[in-house]
């Protein structure tokens, strides 16, 4: 978070965890000359500053001037006048000027003008660091009035990278979501600076394609440049040549309404869904095009367009039929809608400003079944329907994504955590404002605020909503803490605490003040890493250059205050019953690969963890390490990393411990023994990258990633190590052994098993869907335990030698896990409620929790699950030790905490 001290990737660069965010104090610029503006750690330059009052009620007052910023009046355009501000008060912002990049200009008619620029250290781009300087014309020349951004000033020594951007690229794999997508699609897009202290080179990739599970997936992974780990990884998906001649036609929406169309008549004598009729056409050659996906699956459209998709196209003027059910129409139409808005409201050329095309897809299905969902995948927008409503019959829905382009195009928004929800906001509140006057919708309707609430036939609009940006949310008490894998860090969960506050704006101020003002904060103020509070300066100060009133000021700084949006919002506690090993920490499960594993290890009274060094980590040295300790001896923990590359993944059976260890020149299985769990050394020497180790006794196994073959290999004691699995064509995804049994999955799908001592084997192709997919594998006494995803996830059975032995149990509840872990005595997992994640946000009850339950209850169909702890925050990644004792990844107190219990709660 910008506003906080920041405590890990995520923090640092709005990604990798959103667990440990919301804490303590803001630190301040050192030498505060100019407006009151706290600055993060990692910086010294102001991530705001103007020279009047913050507006409305916030704590920190910053000293009154009625000239702007800067009283200076600089001569030539406002790009140089915003160099020469900054260059002349370097004593506040601790800039080069010369290192900031001109990414662009938008200029006003009111003579207002913001210069964003892109941060660069050493040559080379800073993820995530944007400052935008905001001026005005004024007496023949250019005056600054305000600024705001996230800059490192922190930065220092070459950014030259020991790793090469192509053995980075081979990397690739070691990311657990990377390695879920099927085919690949990557883009190399050079090296970037992760902002860390004093910052790290790391090589940035796009990878796209789908997972197992069937999620599109746009994922954007940063290789680190001098050990070649996994240094960040998220996903950005939110879930014609023919000229033809301009026609008129008329169209059936869905819900009956005969409506007029622009179309374009083709040689053919055809019309088809283009419309060349908008202002943008006879400039820039924009259209709005509508193309038919004739069922074809969504996932074809993530990030591509199939070359032989076509337009969507009728023989007449006329457009009914699968032109009005499968939602064409209404595409077409609500696209027109939405430019027009953003033509007459914003003064803005289509979805990138320029007068772009806007296209649109419809038509598409999941596996043949309807997709109940729709996306704007960087491109385009993407349509499904949901009980025979097409989401492109709904303005609300089609303008929220509409705006996440517009987002992209200007503040660009992280899509993760505060920055995250606030990108869901902008396009929760411009969807809702679109269609809310499309419709003469009162803006003191109680009703105004609902998102999607025409998506059902069979409901009320109030049951229907996806969203209520009138819910009330205050972010102090309201704010869900969930992390990477729940929501992209509860993006939708979270949106409507600074949505609401936006709409209230609305609703005291009208739309056509507040639409102006959301839009000059998204163009002109925020920047990628902004949160919460950003948005508030971002609105008073473009509130302050467009001279509202004292009393509309008032109103809008109210607003934020009824939202709980201020300055040190985020200093909350809340309580928990667990006892904490490892407080305020940033798990590797977070902040490393987002696997589906636990980072933790637990064996008799010994635990082990992989925790990223937050203090080492701002030095730029030891990013990943392990973390060693004993129950109820807080003076035994220990920190295990004694070189200079990365310790993640840790596997504990009784006085021996073994992990994957990362450096520029290898990847290896390593462990420390004994009593004294010391002397690291090197478990086998297999020849490629080997991950996810196995230990059991004497027996250690792994996979070996070399280019497209992942085997399995084993060492057994003083043996050499042995690949199981040597013959060409093994794709293993995951590996468990426990005494002479061993289990890995193949592709994704298949069990195997193999007994180390006769050489017996099986093979069993997991049951389901084609997209389900192994997540993990655990032995105990009685058999293994195969955790499945795929649509909601399983737990399948089977004897320990026989994976054809194959069957699923019976939870008794929904199974919506992130986490299995099972011992001899018992089984538990992370579960959360019935919450959807396009819904509104999960209560606490709907949070993840722990749950647990008798290993044999849950073997014999009567498992009554019950509750490990009592906390307010999510716990996630749990492990069982022996009998009840339990840790897990706890966000109770408003950070990251590895905590454990004893015995279960029971109820709460």
């Amino acid at each position: 978070m910008s506003n906080s001290p920041l405590k890990g990737v995520l923090a640092a660069v709005a990604a990798a965890t959103t667990l440990t965010a919301l804490v303590s104090a803001p630190a301040q610029a050192t030498t505060p000359q100019i407006g009151s503006a706290p600055a993060a750690t990692g910086t010294s330059a102001p991530a705001r500053a103007t020279a009047g009052d913050p507006l409305g009620t916030t704590p920190t007052k910053a000293p009154r001037a009625t000239r702007g910023i800067d009283k200076k009046v600089h001569a030539g355009k406002p790009a140089a006048a915003a160099r020469a501000h900054l260059t002349e008060h370097a004593g506040t912002y601790h800039l080069d000027a010369d290192s900031l990049k001109e990414i662009a200009t938008t200029s006003t008619a009111k003579g207002h003008s913001s210069v964003r620029f892109q941060q660069t250290y050493d040559g080379v781009p800073v993820f995530g660091a944007q400052y935008v300087v905001q001026t005005r014309n004024i007496d023949g020349g250019v005056r600054v009035d305000s600024t705001t951004g996230h800059v490192y000033t922190e930065l220092s020594g070459s950014m030259k990278p020991a790793v090469s951007q192509t053995l980075a690229q081979q990397r690739l794999h070691l990311d657990q979501t990377v390695a879920s997508i099927e085919d690949p699609t990557i883009t190399a897009q050079g090296l970037v600076v992760l902002p860390n202290g004093s910052g790290s080179p790391a090589w940035q990739f796009e990878v796209s394609g789908t997972s197992r599970a069937g999620k599109p997936i746009s994922q954007q992974v940063f290789v680190d440049g001098r050990v070649g780990g996994i240094a960040l990884s998220f996903n950005t998906l939110d879930t014609a040549d023919d000229p033809g001649e301009p026609a008129t036609a008329t169209g059936t929406t869905f819900r009956g309404s005969t409506v007029t169309l622009q179309v374009t008549r083709t040689v053919a004598g055809s019309y088809e869904l283009r419309d060349q009729s908008r202002a943008m056409h006879a400039t820039n050659g924009g259209e709005l095009r509508t193309y038919d996906a004739q069922g074809r699956n969504y996932t074809e459209y993530s990030g591509t367009m199939p070359a032989d998709t076509p337009i969507y196209t009728s023989p007449t003027t006329t457009f009914n039929g699968a032109a009005t059910s499968i939602g064409a129409v209404d595409a077409q139409l609500n696209a027109g809608k939405v430019y027009e808005f953003l033509r007459s409201h914003l003064d803005r050329n289509s979805i990138d400003g320029k007068g772009g095309t806007m296209n649109s897809v419809v038509n598409v299905t999941s596996n043949g079944k309807e997709y109940a969902n729709a996306f704007w995948d960087g491109t385009k927008m993407v349509y499904g329907s949901y009980n025979g409503v097409p989401f492109a019959s709904t303005l609300d829905v089609v303008g929220h994504e509409m705006t996440h382009g517009i987002t992209e195009h200007t503040a660009n928004l992280i899509y993760l955590n505060q920055s995250g929800a606030l990108n869901e906001a902008v396009s929760d509140y411009f969807g809702n404002a679109m269609e809310d006057d499309d419709l003469g919708i009162a803006m003191n309707d109680p009703d105004s605020g609902l998102i999607g609430e025409y998506l059902c036939t069979d409901k009320a609009p109030k049951d229907c909503a996806l969203r209520d940006l009138n819910d009330g949310r205050v972010a102090g008490t309201d704010y869900q803490l969930l992390p990477v894998d729940y929501d992209n860090g509860g993006v939708h969960a979270n949106s409507t605490i600074v949505g609401g506050a936006l709409w209230d704006i609305r609703q005291k101020l009208g739309g056509t003040i507040t639409d102006q003002l959301v839009y000059a904060a998204q163009t002109d103020y925020l920047t990628p890493l902004s949160n919460f509070t950003d948005m508030r300066t971002a609105v008073e100060y473009a509130a302050k250059a467009q001279g509202l009133s004292a009393a509309q000021l008032a109103d809008i700084g109210k607003a934020f205050d009824d939202h709980g949006i201020y300055s040190g919002w985020e200093e909350k506690t809340r309580t928990s019953d667990a006892t904490p090993l490892i407080k305020d920490m940033v798990p590797t499960y977070e902040g490393w690969a987002q696997s589906a594993q636990t980072s933790a290890a637990i064996d008799g009274d010994r635990w082990a963890s992989s925790v990223m060094d937050v203090e080492k980590y701002f030095a730029g040295d030891n990013q990943f390490n392990i973390v060693t300790g004993e129950f109820g001896k807080p003076d035994k923990t220990r920190t295990i990393n004694d070189h200079d590359g990365w310790d993640l993944n840790p596997a504990m059976d009784g006085d021996r411990l073994v992990w994957t260890r990362i450096t520029p020149t290898s990847v290896d299985i390593v462990e420390q023994k004994g009593e004294g769990l010391g002397g690291t050394r090197v478990v086998a020497g297999s020849e490629g990258d080997q991950i996810m180790p196995s230990v059991s006794g004497t027996t250690v196994a792994w996979l070996d990633v070399r280019g497209d073959e992942t085997d399995v290999w084993v060492k057994q004691g003083d043996e050499p190590a042995r690949n199981l699995t040597a013959a060409s064509g093994t794709h293993a995804t995951r590996v468990a052994v426990h005494g002479d049994d061993l289990a890995w999955v193949d592709s994704g799908h298949t069990v195997n098993t193999v007994n180390l001592t006769d050489g017996r084997t099986s093979s069993k192709k997991i049951p389901g869907w084609v997209f389900t997919s192994v997540k993990s594998l655990q032995f105990n006494a009685t058999g293994l335990f195969v955790q499945t995803s795929g649509f909601g996830d399983s737990v399948l059975f089977a004897d320990p030698a026989d994976a054809t032995t194959m069957r699923k149990l019976d939870f008794g509840k929904g199974l919506y896990s992130a986490s299995f872990t099972v011992n001899d005595d018992y089984a538990a997992f992370d579960t959360y409620g019935p919450w959807s994640i396009l819904g509104s946000a999960p209560s606490n009850e709907e949070m993840p929790k722990v749950q647990i339950a008798p290993v044999q209850d849950l073997l014999a169909g009567k498992a009554t699950w019950q509750r490990a702890a009592c906390g307010a925050g999510a716990e996630i990644a749990p492990q069982l030790g022996d009998g009840q004792r339990l840790v897990w990844l706890d966000t109770s107190y408003a950070r990251t905490d590895l905590v454990t219990r004893e015995s279960i709660a029971g109820t709460c």
